[in-house]
């Protein structure tokens, strides 16, 4: 069980995992201009259960660019720098909600779908990524990656809530001469279960 708490006065990242490890994060994420945190109330707490993960710390991952170049559509570009993930392609596993955790979509074929839910290691874990002590998990080193995304509000957890989100942003990417597929995407949640109000989803679609 690892207990996360987020001190707004003081930007810091606090978790405890089954009480052995303690971890101390300076907050990583960097947030599209005017997007802040702004759900966040003086302390959040989530419940995150990491089955044998007792190694997992938790920061946020830095976001090194983002352009306004597509403002006017309604959808930002980003960049993501390379970086270490944690990883299970078992759907069953319990890898609950941390900000962000992002499920990678690739359709191959009606019947042939993956999906990787993933978890960013903080800065202290990525030139030295632990070795899971779960069979199910791995280490996974993400590239360089660029997206379209935009945000969107309210609780997006089924996969055809996904793909309706991901339909719409793709056709306001296409008005713009721009293509996108959706065969390969992101799936990226922000927000605990039981936060109602002010929530965060995305929609990455890597541009080539």
């Amino acid at each position: 069980m690892l207990r996360l708490l987020f001190h707004k006065s003081r930007g810091v990242y606090i978790g405890v995992v089954d009480q052995q490890i303690d971890i101390l994060c300076t907050e990583d994420f960097i947030l599209p201009p005017n997007r802040g945190l702004p759900s966040l109330s003086s302390y959040l707490q989530v419940q995150l259960r990491l089955s044998k993960m007792r190694w997992l710390a938790f920061c946020i991952l830095v976001v090194v660019g983002v352009t306004a170049a597509h403002a006017n559509f309604g959808y930002e570009e980003r960049e993501y720098p390379a970086s270490q993930w944690a990883c299970t392609e078992e759907r069953e596993e319990e890898m609950s909600m941390t900000i962000p955790v992002t499920t990678e979509f690739t359709l191959r074929s009606p019947t042939d779908k993956s999906y990787t839910m993933c978890f960013y290691l903080g800065r202290q874990h990525q030139t030295n990524p632990p070795t899971p002590t779960n069979a199910q998990v791995f280490i996974q080193n993400r590239p360089f990656l660029k997206v379209f995304t935009r945000t969107v509000g309210g609780y997006v957890e089924s996969e055809s809530e996904w793909m309706d989100e991901a339909g719409r942003l793709a056709a306001i990417i296409q008005e713009n001469g721009q293509t996108v597929s959706l065969n390969h995407m992101y799936w990226v949640g922000y927000d605990a279960p039981l936060k109602f109000w002010y929530r965060r989803n995305e929609v990455w679609f890597p541009v080539n």
